[in-house]
């Protein structure tokens, strides 16, 4: 059987007169609604806690990339050194080729050895440096889109 019903804002609407069966679907369609709003509440309550420990972990990431600047710029020091350093090597051999003296060149050739390990230190430290940039970046790219696709309130 067809009733109308009116809804709150006075609108008439038809629908169909519930019967025994259609009781049932109800109170069934009622008991899942009611579970899944209790595993929303308990996400709601898990993501919460989450979120607080985010911002308290903010704080330390921060700090992490922070430090990871000033270790760019103890890095970018160190190559600037490393290459003046070779420029200045460069430029005795350079001069003990055209003649000069070279007396300096000994001291230097001395160093030498000293220097090719430090070089491959410096090269290590740069692939790694470069290495752990680029998961930082990386990792930040998607953690960045992922945040930028929470909904607003």
């Amino acid at each position: 059987m067809t009733t109308l019903t009116e809804n709150a804002s006075g609108d008439q609407k038809q629908g169909v007169e519930p019967d025994a069966g259609s009781h049932l679907r109800m109170h069934q369609e009622h008991r899942e609604w009611l579970n899944d709003i209790k595993t929303w509440r308990d996400d709601i309550v898990e993501w919460e806690a989450e979120s607080r420990k985010l911002s308290a972990e903010l704080k330390e990431l921060v700090s992490i990339i922070e430090e990871h600047a000033r270790v760019l710029v103890a890095h970018s020091e160190a190559i600037f050194a490393h290459h003046q350093m070779l420029a200045k090597h460069e430029h005795l051999l350079a001069q003990f080729e055209q003649g000069g003296p070279g007396d300096e060149l000994v001291g230097c050739s001395c160093a030498h050895h000293e220097e090719l390990e430090r070089h491959a230190q410096q090269k290590a430290c740069h692939e790694t440096t470069k290495h752990l940039h680029r998961i930082l970046i990386s990792q930040w790219e998607h953690l960045h889109k992922a945040i930028s696709q929470l909904p607003k309130s």
